[in-house]
């Protein structure tokens, strides 16, 4: 997931990377140096592999609960309301990521280990956007645990 809240197979995004633009392929903004850190978006791909499993087995039912421990924020714990998620592959509520982001990023080090990529989330906290593709599945299937 880019900073402007769009999400690519990272082979693409990759690819488009190596091309030299180093722009989102859907709004074109650019991704700047950030580009080095981008990472699978962990959420993203557990809450897919939870979705393709149900719909591989029709008879069961969806399994709510472990659905709503994958769509936790890990700051605050409550299902993300306004998910950011940093291309570094970390989602968080988008209040929860514009408070740890704040000053040298040093209250994302539990979340995010690496000090030069804190540095660049710190870097492009304005930036982020609410992850679309994430918002709208967590709105789908928890609308009264939104926040």
């Amino acid at each position: 997931t880019t900073q402007c809240g769009h999400s690519f197979c990272l082979g693409c995004f990759h690819d488009v990377c190596a091309q030299g633009t180093r722009r989102c392929p859907m709004c074109r903004e650019a991704v700047g140096a950030i580009s080095r850190y981008v990472a699978p978006n962990r959420v993203q791909a557990e809450l897919v592999r939870q979705l393709t499993a149900a719909a591989e087995q029709p008879s069961a039912p969806l399994q709510l609960g472990e659905l709503r421990e994958t769509l936790r924020c890990p700051a605050c714990k409550l299902v993300m309301g306004g998910a950011v998620s940093a291309p570094t592959g970390d989602s968080f509520c988008g209040g929860c990521f514009t408070h740890l982001a704040r000053g040298d990023g040093a209250a994302l080090a539990p979340y995010v280990p690496d000090e030069r990529a804190r540095r660049a989330l710190v870097g492009i906290r304005s930036k982020l956007r609410v992850n679309v593709a994430l918002q709208s599945a967590i709105e789908a299937l928890f609308p009264a645990e939104t926040r």
